[in-house]
C-alpha cells in the first residue's frame, strides 16, 4: 500500500506524474471541495477529508529533489560550470519557490 509510494526509485521515476496528480487535487478542492470557516480547501472523500495542499507540498518537495538530483553537475557548481552557465537550470527551482508561495 503506501509503502509503495515512499520508495526512492518511485518517487524519482514520477516525480512530475505526483506534481499533476498533486495540482489536480488542489484545483479540484477548488471546484468540488468543502467549504469550512469561509476557505474551500478540504475534499472529502467517504469518512476521510484531505488538504491537498499538504500533498501538493510533498509533491513539490519530491519533484525538487529530483530536479536537482538529475541536474546535479550544472547546478552543483562543478569545476568545469561557471556561475552564470547555472542560472537557467536553477530558475525552474526559483519559478515553483515562487508558485509554492
Amino acid at each position: 500500500g503506501v509503502a509503495l509510494l515512499v520508495r526512492p526509485e518511485w518517487v524519482r521515476r514520477y516525480t512530475y506524474t505526483w506534481l499533476v496528480l498533486a495540482t489536480g487535487l488542489l484545483v479540484a478542492a477548488l471546484l468540488f471541495g468543502q467549504e469550512i470557516r469561509g476557505a474551500r480547501l478540504w475534499l472529502r472523500v467517504g469518512p476521510v477529508q484531505l488538504q491537498p495542499s499538504e500533498l501538493v507540498r510533498l509533491a513539490l518537495v519530491a519533484w525538487l529533489a529530483g530536479y536537482l538530483d538529475r541536474r546535479r553537475e550544472l547546478v552543483g557548481g562543478s569545476p568545469g560550470v561557471g556561475v552564470a552557465a547555472a542560472v537557467p537550470y536553477v530558475a525552474p527551482v526559483g519559478f515553483v519557490g515562487l508558485a509554492a508561495l
